[in-house]
């Protein structure tokens, strides 16, 4: 094997390297990113469940004032 094509091979194996490494620091990248998204989609979901529930509150609490008002 000619010096040049040996050189070659060197270059493109250390390019394959480092594309293999960003692509292996990418997939750890994704998982932590994909991890903090299912963390905001739990909060998420906690407080739009929350919110519901005051909402629920206050219609009961106004349908119990409407009923006060009514018997007054």
């Amino acid at each position: 094997m000619s010096n040049n094509v040996r050189n070659k091979l060197t270059e493109m194996s250390k390019i394959f390297k480092e594309v293999i490494d960003e692509y292996e620091s990418l997939k750890e990248e994704n998982k932590i990113l994909n991890q903090r998204y299912a963390e905001l989609n739990d909060k998420l979901a906690i407080k739009e469940a929350e919110q519901e529930e005051e909402a629920l509150l206050i219609c009961n609490l106004y349908e119990r004032l409407e009923s006060l008002e009514s018997n007054i």
